[in-house]
């Protein structure tokens, strides 16, 4: 499943520069191999239905029924939850290019025939499609979690039912043992607008550690020179997960819909950002006093229709007029950009 993982990162370059040519040249083949590995991996039950076998929630080992432990089995979550992914964003990329429209319905087909996600008796989304117990509660992967983030299947906005389930399994699993997976679990908090509790997750992953300490019993945090430890390594992949999380915190767009300030966590009563990119081709900058947002502009990279998420209407302005604002959904609100323009929305 790397390869729907890594195709995933590639058509969201294109949603944040609007560039077909990269899509075309470059995205594209890599989706389509590896939605056709996914269409050749998945098969058929009597009922009907598409399952991953064999399939591993990466590096989690469960307890079976017979107490045994066990990585592999049928079906999980991740599998799932990339494959869906994979499948969406080659749909939307197909009719995005005009081409491969059979392909498109075979993919299209298969969606429909995926097994759906397994709910738990306490309400959770689950890691398996068995409710086994895992063997570390605490795992610093939160593989099951992948339609939350860095995916975006499941959000705030979105699937009551499902987002209900995700937080759940979030609230199941134990403080992570792994200072990246502080910064999962706290990006997936995010997404799902549980501001506080992603501050107190990532604080975890602020934690001071002595560099001239030579326990790497739960040492997990930053250095001084803020390089990343973990446990008596540095690792770099920390820090990468430190700035998406406080992106996430400030602005988030991978509904479609760009959400500004989505989960501010109380600690930050003012402050601003600049410079900050949304799919759909935007940068964008703005200031907040009391979560109140100030001074908030939009340059518009791709001459994109621009789509806002805010609890009353938006007055929105260029450097010559009133711009024609839409509500196309309950508290979304739409405006036609010209490539190149900077607006300004007034709240």
């Amino acid at each position: 499943m790397s390869g729907p993982w890594l195709a995933a990162h590639l058509f969201d370059h294109y949603l944040f520069t609007s560039d077909k040519i990269f899509l075309k040249e470059t995205a594209w083949p890599v989706m389509k191999g590896a939605a056709e590995f996914c269409m050749d991996w998945l098969t058929g039950t009597k009922e009907g239905k598409l399952i991953s076998a064999p399939s591993v929630s990466p590096e989690n080992t469960f307890i079976t029924r017979k107490g045994d432990t066990a990585q592999i089995s049928v079906n999980t979550t991740s599998d799932i939850a990339l494959i869906k992914e994979l499948f969406s964003n080659c749909i939307a990329a197909a009719g995005i290019l005009d081409s491969d429209k059979e392909f498109s319905l075979q993919l299209i087909n298969a969606l429909k025939r995926l097994v759906p996600y397994s709910i738990g008796s306490k309400g959770q989304l689950m890691e398996w499609s068995e409710e086994w117990k895992p063997v570390d509660p605490s795992h610093r992967h939160l593989s099951h979690l992948y339609p939350v983030f860095p995916g975006k299947e499941i959000s705030n906005s979105g699937d009551r039912y499902l987002r209900d389930a995700a937080k759940i399994a979030l609230s199941l699993r134990e403080k992570t043992n792994c200072s990246w997976g502080f910064a999962w679990k706290a990006a997936c908090w995010s997404r799902l607008g549980e501001a506080d509790s992603a501050w107190k997750t990532w604080r975890y992953q602020l934690h001071y550690v002595d560099p001239g300490s030579k326990s790497s019993v739960n040492n997990y945090g930053l250095f001084p020179n803020l390089f990343n430890s973990d446990g008596a390594d540095v690792i770099m992949n920390g820090n990468g997960c430190a700035t998406a999380v406080l992106t996430e915190m400030l602005l988030q767009s991978q509904t479609g819909v760009i959400d500004l300030l989505p989960a501010l966590p109380s600690v930050f009563p003012e402050g601003n950002v600049s410079g900050l990119c949304a799919r759909g081709g935007f940068v964008i900058g703005f200031s907040w006093q009391g979560k109140m947002l100030k001074n908030v502009t939009f340059i518009s990279k791709s001459g994109n229709e621009c789509h806002v998420r805010n609890s009353r209407p938006l007055k929105i302005s260029d450097s010559k007029q009133v711009i024609d604002v839409k509500e196309i959904a309950e508290h979304v609100y739409s405006f036609k950009t010209v490539a190149g323009h900077q607006y300004s929305l007034e709240y």
